[in-house]
């Protein structure tokens, strides 16, 4: 138990967040946030998506082909 208006650290890995250009309705996930591609960054075959949601940001992994294919940009409304 820890008192209301305490701080606190999450994590959630990377590689365990799904990104869509927009709403999936046959998916399975219920945890969705509306955010907005802050920044890419190409590492090899892997990209990491920098994700603003309200005040946090998110790294989200995804591969680098899949950049090109949701056409993820700097601006990019996502899911």
């Amino acid at each position: 138990p820890r008192p209301i208006g305490d701080h606190l650290s999450v994590a959630v890995r990377a590689d365990e967040i799904l990104l869509a250009r927009g709403p999936i309705p046959e998916l399975s996930a219920r945890n969705r946030m509306a955010g907005t591609v802050e920044r890419i960054v190409f590492h090899a075959r892997e990209a990491e998506d920098l994700v603003r949601t309200g005040s946090l940001t998110w790294i989200v992994s995804v591969v680098a082909s899949a950049v090109g294919a949701l056409d993820l940009r700097p601006s990019a409304e996502v899911v």
